[in-house]
């Protein structure tokens, strides 16, 4: 897998839930840069937002969570990272 920057943001208002899902990124080698709080808190499934190039690695790490995820692919992610997981409440 190519070096990338993850970020994880909770998208669902659960406290904790971010850095949960965080850790299981960093425990399987990932490089999670960033975790917080996403802009709003009704996303009901987590959503994987990756930049063009990423799609392989964005599905690695989809697999990573049962595979129920939404995909959406951008051009770029504000934060200078090439993925950005918003956790769903389907992750509670």
């Amino acid at each position: 897998m190519k070096e990338l920057r993850i970020s994880v943001l909770n998208g669902c208002g659960t406290p904790g839930l971010a850095e949960k899902v965080a850790k299981i990124l960093l425990v399987a080698g990932l490089n999670v840069a960033k975790v917080g709080n996403a802009k709003r808190f009704d996303y009901k499934v987590t959503t994987i937002i990756f930049q063009k190039g990423y799609d392989s690695e964005a599905q690695i790490i989809g697999r990573k969570f049962g595979g129920n995820q939404r995909f959406s692919r951008v051009a770029t992610i504000g934060g200078g990272e090439e993925i950005s997981v918003i956790v769903g409440c389907d992750m509670r």
